[in-house]
């Protein structure tokens, strides 16, 4: 009859199969320097000898023929998947951004950005979907277009145009942007319920503290303002174009 095998030779059967399951998936509980099979590109060793996983990064798309405006967005012919945020800081207060039909500079669709209350309010529309490979390359183009009509409930609660400011958001990281602190200089009768042609050149368009700039990784389109007192106001945005 065969020798029936103790507590330990079990333990050191039933280990095997396990340990190598993990030798080939990767770690059982991994640790920061643990590459995950599926994603892991690559590696480096820096001088120290620890290893770090290189992430696989998207190849800038070309800038196309600079000789003809680039519309991202403008709702109709490039109208493509987008998402968006919306927000404000000062309770009460409401922000909302949605594209709708006939707000747009001809009749088209737009952005209707609806604002109420005072403190921050601000919105995103990001016309990658927020997918960096699809990032947009601005790399020899000079100008930022765009079409602006901002329709106050009343004078008295419309927004100051010297407090509008334009930002661009970039890929290469959480903290890549542009901006230009006024539109008044591009702008300065945007408030009077017109339909106003902005153009700003993107020389005038800096990072703030702390952030960096990529013209090859450009994806989001942002206008912010913040004042001390009520506003309410719908600001429609079409035609968002570089030259």
């Amino acid at each position: 009859m065969p020798r029936r095998m103790n507590a330990s030779e079990n333990r050191v059967i039933f280990l095997i199969p396990v340990l190598a399951s993990a030798l080939t998936l990767g770690c059982l509980a991994p640790p920061p320097n643990c590459v995950e099979p599926q994603t892991a590109t690559g590696a480096t060793t820096d001088s120290s000898g620890a290893t770090t996983p290189v992430a696989a990064t998207a190849t800038a798309a070309s800038p196309g023929d600079l000789s003809k405006p680039l519309v991202v967005w403008n709702g109709d012919d490039v109208n493509p998947t987008a998402k968006q945020w919306a927000s404000c800081d000062t309770q009460p207060c409401t922000s909302t951004l949605e594209p709708a039909p006939k707000v747009g500079a001809n009749g088209s669709i737009g952005l209707e950005f609806k604002a109420k209350g005072k403190g921050y309010v601000g919105f995103g529309w990001n016309w990658t979907s927020w997918y960096a490979a699809g990032a947009t390359n601005l790399t020899g183009r000079k100008k930022l277009k765009f079409q602006l009509q901002i329709l106050p409930a009343s004078p008295e609660v419309a927004p100051q145009v010297d407090g509008l400011r334009v930002r661009l958001g970039c890929a290469k990281s959480d903290k890549c942007a542009k901006v230009v602190g006024s539109l008044a200089k591009y702008a300065p009768q945007a408030g009077d319920g017109k339909w106003h042609s902005v153009v700003i050149p993107l020389e005038d368009m800096k990072p703030e503290d702390k952030e960096i700039w990529d013209e090859a990784s450009v994806w989001e389109f942002q206008i912010h303002n913040w004042a001390p007192t009520p506003r309410e106001f719908v600001a429609h945005i079409d035609d968002i174009t570089f030259e």
